[in-house]
């Protein structure tokens, strides 16, 4: 997906690693002129109705939160059948290796 274009509105510059229900993509939003992440809901998920419904409904309830801890979340989209999060970029080490860094 890098070099695409996401909803004429997101171009997609790399894709930072992906979890379990999320491919993550950074890319580049021409309106806001900013990067941001996308966040595409991976199959079978994406195929679940009630989980990309109850999804939507859960980033909506989140993007009113304004707290410098939490990612902002923007909007919540498809793209070639495929649901996604859009939401601040927060650049850092993931959880997991923070974890393996400082555990004993």
């Amino acid at each position: 997906m890098i070099g695409e274009l996401v909803r004429v509105r997101y171009e997609v510059l790399e894709q930072p690693p992906s979890s379990a229900i999320f491919d993550n993509y950074v890319a580049r939003d021409r309106v806001r002129n900013c990067d941001v992440c996308l966040r595409m809901v991976r199959d079978p998920f994406a195929q679940e109705v009630d989980f990309v419904s109850a999804l939507g409904h859960l980033a909506r309830e989140v993007s009113s939160l304004d707290h410098p801890n939490i990612a902002k979340v923007y909007e919540i989209d498809e793209h070639d059948g495929r649901p996604f999060i859009v939401c601040e970029l927060v650049r850092g080490t993931t959880l997991a290796d923070r974890i393996r860094r400082v555990a004993p």
